[in-house]
This record gives C-alpha cells, structure tokens and sequence, in this order.
C-alpha cells in the first residue's frame, strides 16, 4: 500500500494521491521511476476518485510527455466541476509537461504538497 509523504488530513484518500503526485512529478525527468510507477498504479488501483485514476495513468504513461489519449483524458478533467483544484493543477502541468516541470510547475506542486 502506498504511503503519501505529504500533510493531509486523515481519511482524504484522493488527497494523499494528489500530494504523492505532485511530490513525484515535482523532481521528474522525463518519466517516473519503476518504483513511483508502482506507487501510481497502486494509486489507479486502489481509489474510487476518477480523477486519481486519470492523473496516475497519465503518469505512468509518461516519456517525456504525455500521451495523444491520456491529453484528452486530462483535458477533460479540466472541464469538469467536478474535480478539486488540486487535481486540476495536476492535469494542467501533465498536459503542458516536456520532459521535466518548469520553475512555475514545480511552485504549483509545492502548494498541493503543503
């Protein structure tokens, strides 16, 4: 089972997934390690929110950006108003992503991380 390392309340499972995202994303470069890939798929496993779900399969995805389909995924997370900021900040930079985050992306993570 996959352990967040960042400060979020208790029972606020899809929290603890989008802190443990950004920590991961935050030091990218290029695609996550085998280990955060079966952090991410635990992740997907385990949660009932779609938008983890969508968030940790377009991570795993990863080489150096995302993929065509996982684009559309995550665009559509952005339309929905359905979905916490948190997992909208995510889908912003999985979408935009080239290789690495930029300075922005990375203060945008810190803010989920907290």
């Amino acid at each position: 089972m996959w352990v967040s390392s960042g400060p979020v309340m208790a029972g606020d499972e899809a929290g603890k997934a989008y802190a443990e995202m950004a920590e991961i994303l935050s030091h990218l470069n290029h695609y996550p390690s085998d280990e955060e890939k079966e952090k991410l798929r635990e992740m997907r496993d385990e949660s009932g929110s779609s938008a983890v779900k969508v968030l940790a399969t377009a991570m795993i995805n990863l080489q150096h950006k995302a993929t065509s389909a996982d684009k559309a995924k995550l665009r559509d997370l952005l339309n929905r108003s359905d979905v916490p900021e948190a997992a909208k900040t995510l889908a912003n930079v999985l979408l935009h992503l080239n290789h690495k985050p930029t300075s922005s992306d990375k203060k945008a993570l810190s803010a989920i991380r907290d």
